[in-house]
């Protein structure tokens, strides 16, 4: 999809995408999976005409509350080894924001750079990333390349352990 992505999504697979973005677009989705778990996500790109393109978005991945508890024995019954302490929702967010631009016809670049957040229970820590893209549309008629650098950026540091960011 890094190749031929030109829509929003760009947003997430590619920023040069939307640099040949002819209207503006908005974009929304909702998913909800079992136990609780749902992704949510609105994002939109605005053409600046010859100057490229702008978008802006923000991922937010959430868990239903969580139960907090603390070990307390070491028994045969796993039953009593637990005291419930309360509860804790735990969730991911990414804010994003891009800038894709035609430099040569058939040809696109752009920049995506993101604000990351995560928090687990008490613990909460963040990160910022850049995204380098480029595109090829039109190689031969049945061709597009696409060249992606992603997540270029800190380690995300929860609860005193950074967490680097894949590399792609």
């Amino acid at each position: 999809f890094t190749a031929v992505s030109d829509d929003e999504s760009a947003l997430l697979y590619n920023p040069a995408g939307t640099a040949g973005a002819l209207r503006h677009q908005v974009s929304a989705t909702h998913i909800e999976w079992f136990q609780g778990i749902s992704l949510e996500h609105l994002g939109g790109i605005a053409s600046l005409g010859t100057l490229g393109s702008v978008g802006l978005g923000i991922s937010w991945l959430q868990v239903e509350s969580l139960v907090r508890t603390s070990r307390i024995a070491n028994s045969a019954n796993p039953l009593a080894n637990y005291a419930e302490l309360g509860s804790f929702q735990p969730f991911d967010m990414a804010l994003e924001g891009s800038w894709a631009w035609q430099p040569r016809q058939h040809w696109n670049v752009g920049l995506g750079v993101k604000a990351l957040s995560q928090s687990i229970d008490q613990s909460q820590g963040w990160g910022f990333s850049a995204d380098v893209g480029a595109q090829r549309i039109g190689l031969w008629d049945w061709l597009d390349l696409g060249l992606l650098l992603q997540n270029l950026g800190s380690a995300i540091n929860v609860g005193g352990t950074p967490f680097g960011q894949p590399m792609t």
